[in-house]
């Protein structure tokens, strides 16, 4: 449908998301694969204009995506920076993308996912693409780069267990609910669902239901599939040393012959204790966006010449 706007979020969200970036903003709405809705985009260029690689951040849904919407912003200027072209979106079902008349399902997560990758090599050319999730967006992320060889994976506090996930979400959830908001006053828009309550209706609906059900989504390591790529896991809470189940996830990784790479930093707050004034760690968009841009980097060759 086109660009709607340029450089839209450097007024509004500069408080939020610091110093502007060396490039631009260019914010879409995109028909969706199935021709069922339309997507919400906002894609972060380069001041060149063009990429040769480009980065698809496939977000997390209910409450995790308030928690994490800043992060993802300022990570897509980051890379910008990088000459990355990085496209985010919002899920059918979620922020400013149509509704669904049943809520969104796993599957429409991973549809809208591959229908941004889509948008990003029509709009930019990009040459390669890699992919960023966090918490149940790292699925997403899993089965989406699982159909583009040797594409780097970076994972934010990655959904492991989505069963696992479901069960907990209700009581971290309720809780988040008696600390009110964890935005920052004044700042809107994170892809949180359309309709009611995260709390009241992941159980139940669709996409809970999806979680569930091991035909649909076993776990992070199957999702991705068998074939080597980099991976980046980033831990996001406050503990030194890898929760047992990353380390079992990166164990039957690097027996796959994946290449691991793994970060942390225990001065973040914990993933379900941020506050109003929470800030993200530099450190984390510091790392992250390298990570992805070194492995997005074109192959170096080099040319021998004979001794005279």
């Amino acid at each position: 449908m086109g660009v709607l706007a340029d450089g839209w979020q450097a007024a509004s969200l500069e408080q939020f998301l610091g110093h502007g970036p060396d490039g631009h903003e260019e914010v879409e709405f995109f028909g969706a694969g199935d021709g069922a809705g339309v997507l919400f985009g906002c894609r972060h260029m380069p001041a060149a204009g063009g990429a040769s690689s480009g980065v698809v951040v496939c977000p997390p849904t209910l409450s995790d995506a308030a928690v994490n919407y800043h992060r993802e912003a300022r990570l897509g200027r980051w890379l910008a920076r990088a000459g990355v072209a990085t496209q985010r979106f919002h899920y059918r079902g979620t922020g400013e993308s149509d509704r669904l008349p049943s809520g969104p399902t796993f599957g429409t997560l991973v549809d809208d996912a591959r229908r941004a990758a889509e948008i990003l090599r029509d709009r930019c050319g990009v040459e390669r693409v890699g992919f960023l999730g966090s918490r149940i967006g790292a699925l997403v992320a899993a089965k989406v780069a699982a159909d583009h060889d040797d594409a780097p994976l970076a994972l934010w506090q990655p959904v492991v267990d989505p069963r696992r996930y479901v069960s907990d979400s209700v009581s971290v959830d309720s809780g988040r609910g008696m600390l009110g908001s964890v935005l920052p006053t004044g700042f809107a828009g994170p892809p949180v669902p359309s309709t009611g309550p995260a709390s009241s209706t992941l159980v139940d609906s669709p996409l809970g239901r999806d979680l569930f059900d091991p035909s649909v989504i076993d776990n992070l390591v199957d999702a991705l599939g068998r074939r080597p790529r980099p991976i980046l896991l980033v831990q996001l809470h406050r503990r030194v040393g890898l929760a047992p189940d990353y380390r079992a996830a990166v164990g039957r990784w690097q027996a796959r012959g994946f290449a691991v790479d793994v970060a942390y930093d225990p001065t973040e707050d914990d993933w379900w204790q941020v506050h109003p004034g929470w800030e993200p760690s530099d450190e984390v968009l510091s790392a992250t966006s390298s990570w992805l841009s070194n492995r997005l980097a074109p192959a170096t060759t080099t040319t021998w010449t004979s001794a005279p």
